[in-house]
């Protein structure tokens, strides 16, 4: 019975393979390996160039790297760029230099002049204070004095005068009393000098008094004289004073036309360093792979030119089927019936010419 069993089981597994049981069965068809689009319809592999002409001096990534939006991927040395820069930082250099040096001479200046302002104001103002109060003090004095001498002219004239009227009467007697010969020749001569010397002292003093007029206007005129010298003393104190402000705001200008050289020096400085940063720099703007980098340390680049490509990455749910490569096959009607999903498909690459 045991060769009867055998013989039974193999028929009962015969039976069953060849109602359940499959043959292996292999087709052959050409294709090539593709990458699908995005749904939105953008190209997912996306090139990236040179935002300016300069040299390598930094990469950063290789191919096949993961890259995100804005990652750095190299820098670049911009040498006309950063000649200009440095040009510009000597400029300011030099600017702050001169302004140092020119404020301490300035101040040594303004120092000075202010000082010899300082000692020809005090001078003037010496001046003017002796001219005011001595003017009007000494016309006052001169004043009274002429007026006193004027008096006493004044009274000595009318003396002089009363005496020359009693010398005439009486030289007229005497010239009637010698006509008559009542008296010498001698006593008539006396009287008429005496009337002659009278009227000579009258003549005089009227002449002083005449003197004493022209001398109040002298002394009237000094006082005028003096007045305006007090006036162009004031107009000297005041244009010293400013003279004065005018070397402080001389140097305040001097200073501030500096200033502003120098915060124009300063605003370049800062619009090279933000072209060094910007310009200088590759960045990614897109999430993904890095299919191909043309970048190597001491590579001379041209602004524009092709640097490399990024496979896109699509992040969203559900996007895995399109960020994989997909093979694409073609194949005979009667094969193509016999393939089902989910079958093993073997990729062998095949030797093709690089377009």
């Amino acid at each position: 019975w045991v060769p009867l069993a055998t013989i039974g089981g193999l028929v009962a597994l015969v039976v069953t393979w060849s109602i359940i049981g499959r043959v292996p069965v292999g087709v052959e068809g050409r294709g090539a390996l593709i990458y699908p689009p995005r749904l939105t319809g953008v190209a997912p592999i996306e090139e990236f160039s040179a935002p300016s002409s300069g040299i390598v001096r930094e990469v950063r990534v290789a191919r096949g790297d993961l890259v995100k939006d804005g990652q750095l991927l190299g820098k670049v040395d911009l040498p006309d760029l950063r000649k200009q820069l440095e040009l510009q930082r000597e400029k300011l250099s030099q600017l702050e230099g001169q302004r140092m040096a020119l404020k301490v001479a300035q101040r040594e200046k303004a120092s000075l002049e202010t000082t010899a302002f300082d000692v020809q104001r005090s001078n003037v103002r010496a001046k003017t204070d002796n001219a005011r109060r001595l003017g009007r003090h000494l016309l006052d004095k001169q004043l009274a004095a002429l007026n006193s001498q004027r008096a006493s002219l004044y009274e000595r004239l009318l003396d002089a005068d009363k005496l020359s009227g009693e010398l005439k009467k009486s030289l007229e007697s005497r010239r009637a009393l010698r006509k008559e010969n009542l008296i010498t020749e001698a006593s008539l001569i006396e009287s008429e000098r005496l009337f002659s010397d009278s009227n000579a002292q009258i003549a005089d003093l009227e002449s002083r008094m005449r003197e004493l007029d022209t001398k109040e206007t002298e002394i009237r005129k000094a006082f005028l004289e003096n007045t305006a010298l007090v006036g162009d003393l004031e107009a000297q104190a005041r244009e010293l004073a400013i003279r004065g402000k005018a070397v402080s705001f001389d140097l305040l200008q001097t200073d501030a036309q500096k200033g502003y050289e120098i915060a124009e020096v300063r605003r370049q400085i800062a619009h090279y360093q933000h072209q060094l940063e910007t310009q200088g720099e590759i960045r990614s703007n897109f999430a993904g792979r890095v299919l191909e980098i043309n970048l190597l340390v001491g590579q001379a680049i041209t602004q524009g030119s092709r640097l490399g490509a990024i496979e896109i990455v699509d992040e969203r749910p559900g996007a895995l089927v399109r960020n994989r490569n997909l093979g694409l096959g073609y194949f005979t009607v009667g094969e193509g019936k016999r393939i089902r999903p989910g079958m093993a498909a073997q990729i062998t690459p095949d030797s093709v010419r690089r377009e």
